[in-house]
């Protein structure tokens, strides 16, 4: 479900004309997360 709600929100933020990106980062990223992991999404914007 975790996954389902960082998609969902990477994909409003991408429908931003001002977002250039939308980046995951960290544990989940690196594939070393466990249970207790969140998800690092980074949006870089024009502004």
């Amino acid at each position: 479900m975790t996954h389902d709600l960082a998609q969902a929100l990477a994909a409003e933020y991408a429908a931003v004309p001002q977002v250039l990106a939308v980046v995951q980062g960290g544990s989940v990223t690196a594939g070393n997360a466990d249970e207790h992991s969140d998800i690092d999404l980074y949006i870089y914007s024009r502004v």
